[in-house]
């Protein structure tokens, strides 16, 4: 089933991807992982989720977050599934409810 909006992604992407994967993701630079990643891991998002065709994925991604070409799709996609596992301490400050 492919994702409808970039929330859904997460928990596709928890299971799409094996352990090391996600070591890869969460121990390196992010930005440079997901580069590393452009053609095989972003590839595979780009054509099973739809986003070179009109997914609803590609849609939402488009109207929400203003992102057009499928490449950075898939790069917004990644980016935020690895900080969205693995905030930094002030997003979970941030983010926290008031005591």
């Amino acid at each position: 089933m492919i994702p409808r909006t970039l929330e859904e992604c997460y928990p596709a992407l928890d299971e799409l991807l094996h352990q090391e994967d996600k070591d890869f993701l969460f121990t390196e630079d992010i930005h440079d992982a997901i580069v590393e990643l452009h053609h095989s891991l972003g590839r595979h998002l780009r054509n099973e989720w739809g986003l070179w065709e009109d997914s609803e994925l590609a849609q939402h991604l488009r109207e929400k977050h203003r992102v057009d070409h499928p490449d950075d799709m898939s790069h917004l996609i990644l980016e935020r599934y690895v900080r969205h596992r693995f905030p930094t301490l002030w997003q979970r400050i941030s983010e926290a409810e008031p005591v």
